[in-house]
């Protein structure tokens, strides 16, 4: 009788196991380890090598799949016995997939006037370490706060962010690895306002004493109630001198 048509002897293998994968988008299960052989007739010896089936989905779970195997000659007294022996697959191997840790990069805090608080504004960003080139909508992030280690007047001031989480419809398969670290930014002092320009105003000619003289600019405004002077109430009208002062600085 053909070789080819005798009835194969059935090996055993030891459970294959399948190691934990993190999420990458693909179907594929994590790295394979199989077992050892047994049942060979005598001597005789071959080599096996195995291969799971594909994951009814990349995303994140538990699964159970098949792992199939090839056998192969080895060299030797025991080359070309691979033909004499079949083993049959394995089913119901477990196979994990987790989350995919993720980081944002590129976030930064403005320098600010000094306001007596501790916020910090924080702009821009980005997402690394997506799997498979996925877009914003299957994942991104959402923006947090910055805060000042101190609210004082200062330089190279550390900057904490909190609060930036993940969203997008592939969200469940990735976790945020650590909020955002932020460079230093400075709070600088509050800008001393101008100095209030004061003029005198007198009866019939507001902003100049009655010699005609002037304080403060070069020229006298043509009315001290006019949207840039203000004078005290005894000025228009009246023989005495009082003060002029300017709305704005």
């Amino acid at each position: 009788t053909d070789k080819k048509n005798k009835d194969k002897k059935a090996l055993t293998i030891i459970a294959p196991t399948i190691a934990s994968k993190t999420y990458d988008g693909l179907t594929a299960a994590g790295a394979l380890t199989i077992g050892a052989l047994s049942g060979f007739v005598g001597t005789e010896t071959v080599t096996a090598t195995g291969s799971a089936v594909a994951l009814t989905s990349a995303n994140v779970g538990t699964y159970t799949t098949s792992v199939n195997y090839t056998l192969a000659d080895v060299a030797g007294a025991s080359g070309g016995m691979a033909s004499n022996y079949s083993l049959a697959a394995n089913t119901g191997v477990q196979a994990i997939v987790t989350q995919k840790g993720l980081t944002i990069t590129g976030v930064a805090a403005s320098n600010k006037v000094y306001d007596g608080t501790t916020v910090a504004t924080l702009t821009g960003g980005a997402l690394s370490g997506v799997a498979n080139s996925e877009t914003t909508a299957v994942i991104n992030f959402t923006a947090g706060t910055g805060a000042f280690d101190n609210k004082n007047v200062g330089n190279a001031i550390a900057v904490t962010a909190s609060g930036f989480g993940l969203t997008g419809s592939g969200m469940s398969n990735y976790t945020l690895a650590a909020q955002p670290i932020i460079a230093t930014a400075a709070i600088t002092a509050t800008p001393t306002p101008a100095a209030i320009r004061i003029r005198r105003c007198s009866a019939g000619s507001c902003g100049r004493t009655s010699a005609g003289s002037r304080r403060g600019a070069t020229s006298a405004p043509t009315s001290c109630r006019s949207a840039t002077w203000r004078c005290g109430p005894s000025c228009a009208g009246s023989t005495a001198s009082t003060s002029c002062r300017r709305r704005k600085p």
